[in-house]
């Protein structure tokens, strides 16, 4: 997303870094909406999650009448947290996610709940504030008390007729968060697919793909092999990796559109004089790999141009 946008909109890094579906449009000017849920909400979506705990009910765990705001069922929730956190071997995939919920919800409680109510409320970051939606969006504690975030940004990197959204895809802990990015994903007209160069293909998204080849939007699909170049040798080396993905994205029946470039290369070149010390540096090696880099460039100029014309 700060690659197509040329600017450091959502926070970047290895692994899972947006912790929420995160909608991106065209304003007039930088706004971050952050609509939190309802306590009713939250309460429902933790009783249902203890519901799912070995040993949670009992006469004193009333599951039906928590309310995480008590501090009596914080405590008793905290305590249940711990004695399944020291078995969480024993817990099948469908409780799992549950108990990383449930971590979320109380290690997010102090700095979110001032802006829970009764209803769902609205917290806006504007102009030099904007990127504070960061200390939300990127942290996953405070992420479980989101419901929806809408990102409004100034200038012509993106098109006032398109929504862009960041989804976490295979990555997603939360189960509800993970069914309303398929939710997302069913409205959308374009699915970009992105896929690390020193992972490839992994377990998880191959589960996740076949969930969106049951809902019909496999011919929606784009991936992206996006490349760390600090972890190939040569261009020989990233071009295995592609192979390796095409091959295993064929068992799923897939047709694959693959694009092979950096996202965060690209994001630099684009960033200039803005970079920090320390990117530019990075960006001066890179260019030294010159057979990677026109490589990548021109996979970048086709996927551009499959993206402007279709």
């Amino acid at each position: 997303v700060n690659s197509i946008a040329g600017s450091e909109i959502v926070k970047r890094g290895a692994g899972v870094v947006t912790c929420i579906t995160t909608r991106i449009r065209k304003g007039r000017k930088n706004r971050a909406s952050l609509y939190f849920k309802s306590w009713d909400e939250i309460n429902s979506q933790l009783a249902k999650a203890l519901h799912l705990l070995p040993d949670y009910e009992s006469d004193k765990n009333n599951v039906p009448d928590f309310d995480l705001r008590r501090k009596k069922d914080r405590k008793n929730l905290a305590s249940a947290y711990e004695a399944l956190a020291r078995s969480i071997s024993g817990l099948n995939d469908e409780s799992a996610p549950q108990v990383v919920m449930i971590r979320h919800a109380l290690a997010g409680y102090e700095a979110c709940s001032e802006f829970t109510g009764a209803d769902e409320n609205l917290l806006c970051f504007e102009s030099r504030h904007f990127a504070r939606h960061k200390e939300y969006t990127a942290d996953p504690d405070n992420a479980f008390y989101l419901k929806d975030v809408c990102l409004e940004i100034f200038g012509r990197a993106i098109d006032p007729d398109i929504e862009i959204a960041d989804c976490q895809g295979a990555d997603s802990t939360d189960p509800a968060q993970l069914s309303r990015i398929l939710s997302y994903l069913e409205t959308s007209s374009l699915i970009i697919y992105c896929i690390s160069s020193r992972t490839g293909l992994r377990q998880a998204d191959i589960q996740f793909l076949t969930r969106i080849r049951k809902l019909g939007l496999i011919e929606n699909l784009i991936f992206i092999n996006n490349c760390d170049l600090t972890e190939h040798e040569n261009l020989e080396d990233l071009k295995k990796i592609e192979s390796a993905i095409m091959q295993d994205l064929s068992f799923l029946e897939v047709r694959p559109r693959l694009f092979s470039f950096s996202a965060l290369y690209n994001l630099f070149s684009k960033l200039g004089s803005r970079l920090g010390a320390r990117d530019v540096k990075r960006l001066e090696l890179w260019r030294h790999e010159t057979d990677m880099i026109r490589y990548c460039d021109s996979m970048t100029e086709k996927f551009n141009d499959l993206l402007e014309h279709g």
